[in-house]
């Protein structure tokens, strides 16, 4: 069995959109209620494992007095946000070093809520789908997966677009990996290339809009908060920054579905960020490329097809040896062609993928 999810814009009728609202919001409010309650413990008393599964008890005993206007709501909302804030918790507890403290959600930062109330109790119908408490709402596409639903998480982006988040339960396909291995090398150049030659352009998608999105920053700064202009300004910015992560998710994925394709093993380069994103000159680079979340895809593509992926070692020098006769030698960032003294020249990203698919024979 697999989880396949499936994100599908929505199309609600005006009081469909007013209630959508209003359920992000009651979910926003009973996520921040609850943190301001556990925020309020004393220290000594969180730090001894407060038991945060009362957390949901003390939101459910409280609701009543402190948001009645959310008794005619779904309380599905609240509930799964209340959940939410215990998962986080125990994640902060956990991995202290790692995940920071639990933050407030801001009204323009969290528009989303959990619209089922468990398993199999929403149901698509070619192009709707039945959301408890909402109705009937229409679909811009049917549900392309078949199987027992999950989940449903409806949220908004890009001002006033709605989209549903459908996880669906379904059988595993079974697919018998293909018979080539490769290496693949990712940077900012070149989104990724791999050891058989092929390349794979990036999008360079906030580069592509970031005029605009600059104006619409200097804008923001020079009028009041609340105001219409101010209003106008942020949705519109919202709007951009939508269109770039789609632009950059789009070519992600159509990448990392060709790269795949008929593969036995796939080797991926590990990537130090925290360390890159230190550097001013390339951290604005790299973070439009969203290296890391390609790398995502790639490994939960392959994992779909039962294919294996080899993680190189993050010391290893993929740039720096020579994919011919192995010897090694420091190379600056603005080199792109790796020359060696035994004859070999070849593209940096090529030879840095010829090195990593080496290093998976060597591993497998």
């Amino acid at each position: 069995m697999i989880m396949r999810t499936h994100k599908i814009a929505l199309r609600p009728t005006r009081r469909q959109h007013r209630l959508l609202e209003q359920c992000s919001d009651y979910a926003r409010f009973a996520y921040n209620w609850t943190l301001r309650y556990f925020r309020g413990k004393p220290a000594a008393e969180r730090e001894r494992k407060y038991p945060t599964s009362l957390l949901y008890l003390v939101w459910k005993d409280a609701r009543a007095s402190v948001c009645p206007w959310g008794r005619k709501l779904p309380q599905n909302a609240a509930k799964y946000a209340v959940i939410d804030l215990t998962h986080a918790i125990k994640i902060w507890r956990d991995k202290r070093r790692a995940n920071r403290f639990p933050r407030f959600h801001g009204r323009y930062k969290k528009t989303a809520f959990r619209a089922d109330q468990g398993s199999d109790t929403v149901t698509c119908k070619g192009w709707r789908i039945d959301l408890p408490g909402i109705g009937r709402v229409r679909m811009c596409e049917p549900l392309c997966w078949h199987g027992s639903i999950r989940e449903v998480t409806v949220k908004r982006e890009a001002g006033r677009r709605w989209y549903a988040c459908v996880t669906v339960c379904m059988q595993d396909r079974e697919e018998s990996p293909g018979t080539e291995d490769i290496g693949v090398d990712v940077g900012v150049e070149m989104l990724a290339t791999s050891s058989d030659g092929t390349t794979y352009e990036n999008p360079r998608a906030r580069l592509r809009y970031w005029s605009q999105i600059r104006r619409c920053k200097e804008g923001l700064t020079r009028h009041k908060p609340g105001s219409a202009e101010h209003e106008r300004l942020r949705r519109k910015l919202e709007k951009i920054y939508y269109r770039v992560n789609c632009l950059r998710d789009d070519a992600h994925h159509k990448a990392a579905t060709k790269l795949v394709a008929n593969k036995r093993s796939v080797t991926l380069e590990a990537l130090g960020l925290a360390d890159m994103l230190k550097d001013k000159r390339g951290a604005g680079a790299l973070s439009d490329a969203a290296l890391r979340s390609f790398q995502d895809k790639v490994v939960y593509r392959c994992a779909e097809r039962g294919i294996e992926v080899i993680k190189a070692d993050r010391w290893f020098p993929s740039t720096q040896l020579c994919s011919g006769c192995g010897e090694r030698r420091k190379v600056s960032l603005d080199e792109r062609v790796y020359k060696c003294a035994c004859g070999v020249e070849l593209n940096r990203d090529f030879n840095a993928a010829l090195n990593l698919k080496r290093y998976g024979g060597e591993r497998r």
